[in-house]
């Protein structure tokens, strides 16, 4: 038996139905489905519709893809400099750049500004007048740096030195005019030399006097009297109880703070103040010395000679 199938979804195809054999309780059939070939050549109109249909379908899947993506990249272009800022954007951009595209880094290799900007160290100064142990110290200027010149006592004690050498030396030659000359001049100098003195010790006095009732200096010394208490104490616990070894105690604490853990931990926190936390030195003479273990902290993280730069201490705090 042959059965014809519609025209317009099966394309003049014929369903035969042959009996093969009969049974008990029914019957074997063979069912062929016999298609028919167009002229051109083609296959069935509905199975050539549903393969357009869903070929259009992907294709509006695609092109709607593409759509999402570019619409969530040009939001992205636009906020995402206004949220992290134009300099974070653009290294996300291009991190992500060569993440999905490998090969684009060994373009921009080629670029002078890639390298500039993507491979160059970026140094972050902390504004503490002692930076943590790991970093080298950088700060404000420190006004015992600036206050170390050579001051007119120096000076006066360096000329009453000279003119006493030389004194002594004529005194020894054999006698002459020049001679006496010498040694008269020499006098005269000599009593020069000591009246300035005297009249500058005096002036220093009365600056002392002046400064001791100046409000700056009456503040400065009670903050970094303070201070100075609660690291005295912590170096006074290790051995350092004079002012030389402080400061040389002080100087190998930041050299290997590691080893002297917790000791160094706790002299940085009283060290490592930022200049807007501490109050204008003025005259005083805790603020002067407080800058003094500044310098033997500064010392010690530039990995200089505690020893040589702190003579005046019989301990070697590296081997304790």
């Amino acid at each position: 038996m042959k059965l014809q199938l519609p025209e317009y979804f099966f394309h003049g195809a014929t369903l035969k139905v042959s009996p093969r054999a009969m049974t008990k309780t029914g019957a074997l059939v063979h069912v062929e489905l016999e298609t028919k070939e167009n002229e051109n050549g083609q296959g069935r109109i509905f199975f050539h519709k549903i393969k357009k249909y869903i070929k259009k379908k992907l294709v509006s899947a695609a092109i709607a893809i593409i759509l999402v993506v570019k619409l969530i990249a040009l939001k992205l272009i636009f906020v995402l400099p206004l949220i992290l800022g134009v300099t974070t954007a653009k290294k996300m951009f291009l991190k992500l750049l060569l993440f999905l595209f490998p090969a684009l880094s060994h373009i921009f290799k080629l670029c002078s500004w890639y390298h500039q900007n993507y491979h160059t160290t970026k140094y972050h100064h902390h504004h503490h007048l002692i930076t943590h142990h790991h970093k080298v110290p950088v700060g404000p200027p420190n006004p015992y740096i600036r206050a170390k010149k050579t001051t007119p006592k120096d000076a006066y004690e360096v000329e009453k030195d000279a003119l006493i050498r030389a004194a002594s030396l004529a005194a020894t030659a054999p006698p002459s005019s020049i001679r006496d000359e010498i040694l008269r001049v020499t006098a005269v100098k000599l009593q020069e030399t000591n009246r300035v003195k005297t009249e500058t010790d005096l002036v220093k006095q009365q600056q002392e006097i002046i400064a001791a009732s100046d409000p700056d200096t009456i503040a400065a010394e009670k903050f970094y009297g303070s201070l100075l208490e609660k690291v005295d104490a912590i170096l006074t616990s290790i051995g350092a109880s004079d002012a030389g070894c402080r400061e040389r105690a002080i100087c190998s604490l930041y050299g290997d703070p590691f080893k002297h853990a917790p000791y160094s931990n706790l002299v940085s926190n009283e060290l490592s103040k930022d200049s807007n936390e501490l109050v204008p030195a003025a005259d005083s003479k805790q603020a002067l010395r407080y800058y003094r273990y500044v310098q033997a902290a500064r010392d010690g993280q530039e990995q200089k000679d505690c020893l040589s730069t702190y003579p005046h201490c019989n301990i070697d705090y590296n081997r304790a």
